[in-house]
């Protein structure tokens, strides 16, 4: 497709004409790197801005687009993956999706140790590019932690390397660790490689129903301070809860928590946890064992909106806060109050042991005024605290009239020079970025 502003996207349709690629609709298709190269190649000529895509799942995520740009389509790279088993390292095309993914590595044992929602939908490229991870990152680590190797396409057309079996680098810079999260702003990924775990034999998931906030920061820090090692320790407040455990009575704000191991590992575990319970005076609603646990880890992750499921109609409105780990429990239980105060139905959730967390809520009875001062006062409640607070999911209007990011880090200026040197053009994803890299 093509963003901008009416009167200037006829000349954009005019110049993608003229470049020699086949196209959907407006949306130029990248089959192979090669055509990567020709497009940035293109760009660079003409001074045209290019919007990286995979299959469009985030296309609201971060600030929009500040000039007209090009959207190039990734998701038919999907010719020349590399899977070396014995290793426990695969190559693989920036447009397979994740779920396409993990379905392949299952037949030889093993897995991607990354889960962010949606997998059905999110491509290999977009979950580097967008550092995407979910509940298990509490044991599998970040996206950087996992990526060995990447190849790519800078401003220009030029194909560079880096990590693992790397050809030709770019001198001084650590591709590896700078695209991870750099929302397509430094470079096009092209095929990445990573590390791989062996599948574990045996998985589970507990739902615990705590009975108020008062009690769940004592809780959390008996799971954490335990001879435990979970797979994902995650902070529901009521809605969450309820929808994970499909009832309809009133529940307090609850724990779901994940082991994955060897079954003996995972059932002296889950024993333990029996204890932890019994003796906080809790109690087990849900217990989920195999795919039962993979299912639940999903459709927690499916609470937030993407792209693609989008329904107008309701403005939905997903915020991704980044706290110290201590203080989730204090985050969210603020977050869970503020919503309660305004009668706004909510979904919140979050890692205790990352730090991570999200709450999903409808706009659509809401005017455009007060979905904006509740993100102001969510993202208070996050920077007030040290973290951030980034709007991952939002309508039109709301993201033209705040910035998805919030402050500033630390480091921007570097990022800043960073951008500057990589594409001092701003071609990529003008402006979707922190700061409005």
């Amino acid at each position: 497709m093509l963003s901008g502003v009416d009167g200037t996207v006829p000349s954009l349709k005019k110049a993608l004409n003229a470049l020699d690629l086949p196209k959907e609709g407006d949306k130029v298709l990248a089959r192979e790197e090669q055509d990567v190269s020709k497009v940035m190649d293109w760009a660079s000529r003409t001074g045209t801005a290019v919007v990286p895509e995979g299959k469009g799942a985030y296309a609201a995520y971060g600030n929009p687009v500040r000039r007209p740009a090009a959207t190039l389509s990734l998701e038919p790279m999907q010719e020349g993956i590399d899977h070396s088993a014995g290793d426990l390292v695969v190559t693989v095309p920036a447009g397979w999706t994740l779920a396409e993914l993990q379905v392949r590595l299952r037949q030889a044992g093993q897995m991607l140790p990354l889960d962010p929602p949606h997998p059905s939908v999110t491509t290999v490229g977009g979950a580097v590019a967008l550092g995407l991870t979910g509940p298990k990152r509490l044991k599998y680590g970040a996206v950087r932690d996992t990526v060995i190797g990447l190849r790519g396409v800078l401003p220009g057309g030029e194909v560079i390397r880096s990590g693992g079996q790397v050809v030709k680098n770019v001198a001084g810079y650590d591709l590896n660790k700078l695209w991870v999260g750099s929302m397509g702003t430094l470079g096009v990924m092209t095929r990445c490689t990573f590390k791989l775990r062996p599948l574990p034999s045996t998985e589970t998931a507990l739902l615990v129903e705590v009975p108020d906030w008062s009690v769940m920061s004592g809780f959390c820090r008996q799971l954490l301070d335990a001879p435990l090692e979970p797979a994902a320790l995650e902070v529901l407040n009521c809605s969450s809860f309820n929808r994970l455990s499909g009832g309809d009575r009133p529940a307090g704000p609850g724990v779901m928590i994940g082991f994955e191991d060897e079954e003996q590992a995972v059932r002296v575990q889950e024993d333990r946890v029996t204890e932890l319970v019994e003796a906080a005076g809790v109690a087990v609603r849900e217990r989920w064992r195999g795919n039962g646990a993979s299912k639940a880890w999903e459709e927690l992750g499916g609470l937030s909106p993407h792209a693609l499921d989008e329904k107008p109609e309701e403005k939905r409105m997903a915020i991704r806060f980044m706290v110290r780990p201590g203080q989730t429990v204090d985050l969210l239980r603020e977050v869970d109050r503020l919503c309660r105060e305004k009668e706004v139905p909510v979904m919140i959730y979050g890692g205790a042991g990352t730090g991570i967390g999200r709450a999903i809520f409808e706009g659509k009875a809401m005017s455009l005024e007060s979905v904006l001062r509740l993100t102001r006062e969510m993202r208070d409640c996050a920077e007030s605290r040290s973290g951030y607070a980034v709007i991952e999911h939002a309508s039109g209007p709301v993201r033209e009239a705040v910035s998805a990011w919030g402050r500033l880090p630390a480091g921007f200026v570097l990022m800043q020079g960073i951008k500057s040197k990589l594409d001092p053009e701003c071609l990529l994803n003008p402006g979707r970025f922190v700061g409005g890299i």
